[in-house]
C-alpha cells in the first residue's frame, strides 16, 4: 500500500478522506466547476470557519435549523406586499444552458437587530403556466439568537412546491465572501466561497425563456436595519464573464430599505417600514 492510500485508509473512520474514485460524469462536473469559479474575478475568496472535505456525507449530517421563507419575491402578504424587507439589485441572464451569476457580498453585524437578516444572490424565472416563481439561491444569514457569526444558507423553489426549501448549514468569517451559482444544462451548483454546498436539479427553471439574477440583502423584521453590501456582480455565458452593477442599475427600493451606490460598492441603507412607498429604480426596461 502506498504512503498516500495508507493515509487515506488511516483518516478513513473520520470521514476526512478525499482519495476515492469518482463516476466519470460527476469527476467530469468537479472539474467543469474548477473550472467556472477559477475564471471569475481573480481576488481570492476568503478561508471558511469550517471546511468540509467530503460534501455529499455533510450535506446528509446538516439539521434542518429552520423551515423560514427567507428570501423570495413570490413571499407575500394578504395586502399583496412584500413579507420582508428585500432590496435586490436585478439582472438579465445570458441566453443558454452553460450560465452562471456570481457576487461578492458581506454582511455585517448589527447589534440592535433582534431577527434573522440576510444577503444573497439568486436565479429565478416564472415557468410557462405557472403560478409563482422557480428560483435557487445561496449566500449569508445572520440569526441573533444563535450566532453573532453569519451562516452560510441554501435556498430554491419549483414552480411546484407550495414552500420554500432552506437550509442554513455553517458559520463563516465576518468580512466578504463569494457566491456563484452555475448552471450547466439543467442542473444548477450553488457555490460558496469556492466550495460546492449543493446541486440542484430543475429543469424547468433551466429552460425558463427569460430568467434574472438578483443580487442583494434583506430584512425580516419591520423596524430593523438593512445589512450587507455588495462589492461585486457578474453575470457569464459559455464561461465569458461580465460585470454588471453599474450606478443606474435595476434595483428595488422596499418600503424603506435599498441599495445605495457609493464609488463601486452597493451600499444597504434603511430601516424596513410597510407605510413607506416601494418600487423599481434604474434602468429597469427589462423587466
Amino acid at each position: 500500500m502506498d504512503r498516500r492510500r495508507l493515509h487515506c485508509h488511516r483518516i478513513r473512520l473520520r470521514g476526512q478522506c478525499r482519495h476515492r474514485h469518482l463516476h466519470p460524469r460527476r469527476l467530469q462536473h468537479r472539474r467543469r466547476v474548477q473550472r467556472q469559479t477559477r475564471s471569475q474575478d481573480p481576488r481570492p475568496a476568503p478561508i471558511l470557519l469550517i471546511r468540509t472535505h467530503n460534501i455529499a456525507a455533510f450535506v446528509l449530517a446538516v439539521a434542518l435549523l429552520s423551515c423560514t421563507s427567507v428570501a423570495s419575491t413570490n413571499e407575500t402578504g394578504s395586502d399583496g406586499l412584500p413579507l420582508n424587507g428585500m432590496a435586490p439589485l436585478y439582472f438579465t441572464l445570458p441566453n443558454g444552458t452553460d450560465r452562471a451569476v456570481s457576487t461578492l457580498i458581506t454582511l455585517p453585524e448589527l447589534p440592535t437587530n433582534k431577527h434573522w437578516y440576510a444577503n444573497w444572490v439568486m436565479i429565478v424565472g416564472r415557468p410557462n403556466g405557472a403560478t409563482h416563481d422557480a428560483f435557487v439561491q445561496v449566500g449569508l444569514i445572520r440569526r441573533p439568537d444563535q450566532s453573532r457569526l453569519p451562516y452560510v444558507f441554501f435556498a430554491w423553489q419549483t414552480e411546484q412546491q407550495p414552500r420554500i426549501q432552506f437550509q442554513q448549514i455553517h458559520l463563516t468569517a465576518d468580512g466578504p465572501h463569494r457566491f456563484t451559482i452555475l448552471q450547466i444544462q439543467n442542473t444548477f451548483a450553488l457555490i460558496a466561497d469556492g466550495r460546492e454546498v449543493m446541486r440542484v436539479p430543475m429543469s424547468s427553471l433551466a429552460q425558463t425563456h427569460t430568467t434574472y439574477a438578483q443580487v442583494g440583502p434583506e430584512v425580516y423584521a419591520e423596524g430593523e436595519a438593512l445589512s450587507g453590501n455588495v462589492l461585486y456582480a457578474a453575470v457569464s455565458s459559455n464561461n465569458i464573464w461580465k460585470r454588471v452593477g453599474e450606478p443606474d442599475a435595476c434595483r428595488y427600493e422596499n418600503h424603506g430599505v435599498l441599495l445605495r451606490r457609493t464609488g463601486e460598492v452597493w451600499v444597504s441603507t434603511g430601516r424596513f417600514d410597510r407605510t413607506q412607498p416601494s418600487g423599481f429604480k434604474g434602468r429597469c426596461d427589462h423587466l
